[in-house]
């Protein structure tokens, strides 16, 4: 972990704690941005839950007005991002997979089920790709 940021470092150990705290607190703004931040440091812990950033930054939209700076994930920076988009595409898959099963079985439990549907996932994935690499044409790299 030597790229990691100190604070990253630092919090890692506190996030099961933080988790917790997170729990207790009633829907508000405040709980929005506390879940931004665990958005960010699910990207370190991963391994308690899967989609741990995708989980929390779902649950950060529906708190949050549509107008706040903060629902642009690119304000997270690029490896956010590019988490956020592995994350995506895993949890993509599983809904399509169980869409196509007539088992309700294969459904999961609420430990790993992320919140929000289909089309949530779609909606995030659109505001993902303005941060897709854009092509260097006319660089001399013909």
């Amino acid at each position: 972990m030597t790229s990691v940021p100190k604070p990253l470092k630092f919090l890692r150990p506190l996030y099961p704690d933080l988790q917790t705290l997170y729990n207790t607190w009633t829907p508000s703004e405040d709980k929005s941005l506390f879940a931004d931040i665990l958005s960010v440091l699910a990207m370190t812990y991963s391994d308690t839950r899967p989609r741990g950033t995708l989980r929390y930054r779902l649950v950060a939209a529906e708190m949050r007005p549509a107008d706040s700076p903060l629902a642009d994930p690119g304000s997270w920076g690029h490896e956010y991002v590019l988490h956020l988009a592995a994350e995506l595409g895993g949890e993509y898959i599983l809904h399509e997979q169980e869409a196509e099963s007539d088992d309700s079985e294969s459904a999961k439990d609420d430990a790993t089920k992320v919140p929000g549907t289909i089309d949530d996932l779609r909606t995030l994935a659109m505001e993902r790709t303005v941060f897709l690499p854009q092509p260097q044409c006319g660089t001399g790299r013909d």
